[in-house]
Parts: structure tokens; C-alpha cells; sequence
């Protein structure tokens, strides 16, 4: 699999300000939010370039905080099946909500995986990187 250097504070700092706008999303209701956050996650999928987020602490917080952080090497697979399993479940969690379907269990749903980002964030443990190891070793056989 391709891999690609990238910082590790930086994409925490993605993540916290990913899961702070979703668990905001949910105290409000807004389904919109939910729909901008989604978006830009699967964005993140195609290429590391398009997370807004981890470029901003990159070039501009990065720099103003004096961080000398080496770069770590990930893979790019692992970091796309990350973000198209939070993009997707904010995605459904949106259509859920927009249509009046399930909408307790779209909200349900949100807060989880706001929740899970922040676990990522603050411990290291994303839950979707864990299942692409998983599932990139039953596949693997």
C-alpha cells in the first residue's frame, strides 16, 4: 500500500475541530452542519490535500506554535477508509435527518461518531483505522 508522510499533531488537531462541529451539529439540530462536515470528510478521501482543517494547523498554527514535529508515514488506504466511514455515517446520519426518518437514531448516530473523533483525537485509538487492520488482514489471506 502507498504510503505518505504526514503529521500526527496536525491531524489530531483535524480531528478535535471535526468532532468539536459535529457534537455542536447535535446540540443544535442542524442538519446542515452535519451535511458540511460529512462533505468535507469524504473529500478527505481522494487526497490528504482537500482536509482543510489539517492544512490549517500545517501551514498557519504549526508555524505560530513553534511545533518541530517529525512527520510519521501512514498509509493512504487507512487514511481514506478512516474518513469515508465518518463521512459516510455523517452523510446517512444527515439523510436521515433531512427526511424525518429515524431521526433520533440520525442524531444517535452523529454523536457517536463525534464522540469516536474525539477519542481519536485524544488518545491515538480511531476505531476505523483498527477495523482497516483488521479487515486488510482477513482479506490479505
Amino acid at each position: 500500500m502507498q504510503q505518505c508522510l504526514i503529521y500526527d499533531r496536525s491531524l489530531k488537531f483535524s480531528r478535535i475541530i471535526y468532532g468539536l462541529l459535529a457534537l455542536l451539529a447535535f446540540f443544535l439540530r442542524n442538519p446542515w452542519l452535519v451535511l458540511i462536515l460529512g462533505t468535507l470528510m469524504i473529500l478527505e478521501v481522494f487526497s490528504v490535500k482537500y482536509n482543510l482543517l489539517y492544512h490549517l494547523h500545517f501551514f498557519i498554527l504549526r508555524k505560530l506554535l513553534g511545533d518541530k514535529s517529525e512527520p510519521i508515514k501512514r498509509e493512504l488506504g487507512e487514511l481514506a477508509f478512516t474518513c469515508s466511514v465518518s463521512g459516510t455515517f455523517l452523510f446517512v446520519g444527515f439523510l436521515f435527518s433531512y427526511f424525518g426518518k429515524f431521526v433520533d437514531f440520525a442524531w444517535i448516530l452523529v454523536l457517536i461518531v463525534s464522540f469516536l473523533m474525539l477519542l481519536a483525537s485524544f488518545t491515538g485509538v480511531c476505531v476505523a483505522s483498527i477495523m482497516y487492520a483488521v479487515f486488510k488482514k482477513i482479506f490479505k489471506r
